[in-house]
């Protein structure tokens, strides 16, 4: 409990004289040891709901975020050190409840309980993760069957308390939405609605009581929260995509997971039937008629619950097995239809899984790159510049970006300041002016320790040897003590405090880092991918990013893993060739046709380590949809909190892809790639500057000429000609 921490869980009171805090008292014939804990005032989730038929979006949002971050605390305990037996709540022991079948008086319902264990034992049990008995584990079958931590155990709605503080929506709070709303809408792209649960909130919930706590499915913790919240609510479904959610926006569950959940949902259902009914006969005999009403409490809806989720007769079976039988109210209750399938899809999506799922794309070490893909790259680079000069891109974020020492309140929120400044601008990018009024603070990430503001910081990639920057990649990552108290990665050296803080914090392109020590950034000993294929602009999390040219959507990921880039948009885009300059007469252009049409380039952009809800709405939906229209300004996301953007400071990683380096990626593309591979890289994914035109960046590169698609002989390394090796991505 002390492990959870004080914001989910009451915690232990220990005795002044620092003996231990616990004592034996007998109940109800047992005997067991007691504690004294932290007192909770608030209502429990049962009484706050009192079987209302929706659950408004806050609360669901709240819950689903707090017991997910109880699990990922969990998670994070050692495993037992020796075998424990499975409670008599475990689900994992669900088919020793088999035997109390007859207790359940109602016939259509014993029925439907002992089909939900029959699909337990042969969805969940015989699954083909599970692998046979004594089977030795793979890593596969870690990342995709049943993984175990420590869980609660019983995390129903008598057991979760709504208290009145905290930073969540609170008794108050749902008072205030008047129980029955729905929530908020699910938005469009267009939606400015990003109500976030982070890390830094206070809950307002607190899980209590632990005497069901069990090292088991992982899985098993928010199926159990799901039987219970489920009861009841016109639209099970949706409930269940919202709460999952915001749970595995901090506690990821793998497919396999998502796909077991309902089948585990059933039969947790059949043992609290199975194990009321025979608990209360036994409190009934006993004479404690009391006791037997209070076990009973959930039977009811747990009965109508488990008719709406096995409404559907198998292929070959009669509607005459239970499913249409007396006492059939639950289609009065749960009005909305149900399909298994469908469900199941919707439950993926709302964990963070395509569907269905993408090819896993791999970073390819020494790839050609051809005429026609230079070409491509040279013909983005001049659409973009010319786009830049009819002022035709947004900002990517209203940040204010004032000068210093500006009059506070100079520059309106959300609003760019474009007031006319001093031309401040590198003559080669034109920027508009207005567009940065401040020099980004440039961090070093190189593991040298330089952090300046000076346009003209050197950026390591253009000035070493292949042989220099692979020795450079084995360089520490940016120690602790570098992390400023905001939470900028900086470097070494924090700019001076008696100036100013810059708003936005600039991560260089071209950047060979000394922080991707990781192995998944490995290649081979001396191919360790280092060099940063984007610019990172560090923004509070919650900070909307826009589109800074029209486009569609092109594809979007979730990128749960460490180090990833979490949820990611890539967004297409098609401009028009300037009419002169040899990038109008490649042969990467669509070509004109005899009427004289405009010659076109396509290219992509990605916005990387954003939220979840840039690609998913409060209700578990996708946000987004392949072909999607995107105008310039457009929300096209916002930065995540470190806990879904793969473990980084809040940062937007923003980069280019020419067309011809995106075939077959989905949501995702290399943003590091090796010393070796920069020649190649550097011309697929060109400067991100010619986007963000910010006028106190020097463009990659010490050329001379458009350094944005520099020369193959820019690292002193020159292009390889073979196929490419394959190893893993990002």
């Amino acid at each position: 409990m002390r492990a959870c921490g004080p914001s989910l869980v009451p915690q232990v009171i220990w005795p002044l004289d620092g003996s231990l805090p616990f004592v034996r008292v007998a109940l109800h014939d047992h005997a067991y040891f007691a504690t004294v804990l932290q007192f909770v005032e608030g209502m429990t989730l049962f009484e706050l709901l009192d079987r209302r038929r929706c659950v408004p979006a806050p609360l669901l949002g709240e819950y689903g975020y707090s017991l997910g971050a109880l699990s990922k605390r969990l998670r994070g305990l050692p495993s037992p050190t020796s075998k424990r037996a499975a409670g008599e709540w475990d689900l994992v022991a669900a088919l020793e409840h088999r035997s109390q079948l007859a207790a359940v008086g109602d016939e259509t319902i014993r029925a439907l309980c002992g089909r939900a264990f029959d699909d337990f034992e042969h969805q969940v049990l015989h699954h083909p993760s599970m692998g046979a008995p004594g089977a030795a584990i793979t890593p596969a079958s870690m990342s995709e069957g049943l993984q175990r931590s420590w869980i609660h155990g019983d995390a129903n709605d008598f057991n979760v308390i709504v208290t009145s503080g905290g930073g969540g929506a609170g008794v108050s709070g749902f008072t205030a939405a008047g129980g029955e709303a729905a929530g908020a809408a699910d938005g469009g792209l267009g939606s400015t609605s990003n109500v976030e649960w982070h890390e830094g909130l206070q809950s307002s919930l607190r899980v209590v009581d632990w005497d069901d706590l069990a090292y088991s499915w992982r899985v098993n913790e928010p199926a159990i929260a799901l039987t219970y919240l489920l009861m009841d609510r016109a639209d099970p479904v949706a409930t269940a995509a919202g709460f999952l959610r915001h749970y595995c926006e901090v506690a990821p569950l793998n497919r396999t997971e998502v796909q077991l959940l309902l089948p585990l949902v059933r039969t947790r259902l059949a043992v609290s039937l199975c194990q009321s009914a025979s608990s209360a006969a036994a409190a009934q005999a006993a004479g404690d008629a009391a006791r037997a009403q209070y076990i009973l409490v959930h039977a009811r809806p747990a009965s109508r619950l488990l008719r709406f989720l096995l409404a559907s007769p198998r292929a070959g079976e009669s509607p005459a097995a239970g499913h249409d039988g007396a006492g059939a109210d639950f289609a009065t209750v749960h009005t909305a239809p149900y399909d298994e399938e469908a469900a199941v899809q919707r439950l993926l999506a709302a964990c963070g899984h395509l569907s269905p799922p993408r090819a896993p794309q791999s970073y390819v070490h020494h790839p050609a790159l051809s005429e026609e893909q230079r070409a491509a790259s040279e013909a983005a680079v001049a659409a973009l510049d010319a786009l830049a000069m009819s002022g035709g891109l947004h900002p990517i974020t209203p940040a204010v970006l004032q000068p210093f020492g500006a009059a506070a309140g100079a520059a309106k929120a959300g609003d760019w300041g474009r007031g006319a400044v001093a031309d401040t601008s590198v003559a080669f990018f034109k920027a508009p002016a207005g567009w940065w009024q401040v020099p980004p603070f440039i961090c070093d990430l190189t593991g040298t320790g330089r952090s300046d503001t000076a346009a003209s910081a050197a950026v390591d990639v253009a000035q070493t040897s292949s042989t220099a920057a692979a020795d450079s990649s084995a360089a520490a990552p940016v120690p602790s003590s570098a992390v400023a108290g905001d939470g900028r990665v900086c470097g070494t050296v924090a700019p001076p405090k008696a100036a100013p803080q810059p708003p936005v914090s600039w991560g260089r392109y071209g950047e060979n880092r000394g922080i991707y020590t990781s192995e998944h950034f490995a290649g081979s000993a001396a191919e360790r991918r280092t060099v940063h294929l984007g610019v990172d602009l560090e923004l509070p999390a919650g900070a909307p990013i826009a589109a800074p040219l029209s486009g569609v959507v092109h594809s979007w990921a979730r990128n749960a893993e460490e180090l990833d880039y979490g949820p990611t948009v890539v967004l297409r885009h098609t401009l028009p060739l300037p009419r002169s300059g040899a990038a109008a007469d490649t042969a990467t252009t669509n070509a004109a046709d005899d009427a004289g049409s405009t010659a076109s380039v396509t290219f992509f952009t990605l916005y990387g380590h954003l939220s979840v809800s840039s690609i998913l709405t409060p209700g578990g939906q996708w946000r987004l949809r392949p072909g999607q229209a995107v105008a310039a300004g457009e929300v096209v996301g916002w930065v995540g909190g470190s806990h879904v953007n793969g473990g980084w400071p809040p940062h937007l990683h923003f980069q280019i892809n020419s067309e011809l380096s995106h075939g077959g990626w989905q949501g995702d593309y290399p943003g590091v790639c090796s010393p070796a591979d920069w020649p190649v890289y550097h011309v697929l994914c060109p400067d991100p500057n010619v986007v963000l035109r910010c006028p106190f960046v020097e463009p990659h590169g010490l050329w001379g000429h458009d350094a944005r698609v520099g020369g193959s002989d820019s690292c002193g390394v020159a292009a390889t000609d073979d196929g490419g090796a394959v190893t893993s991505t990002q």
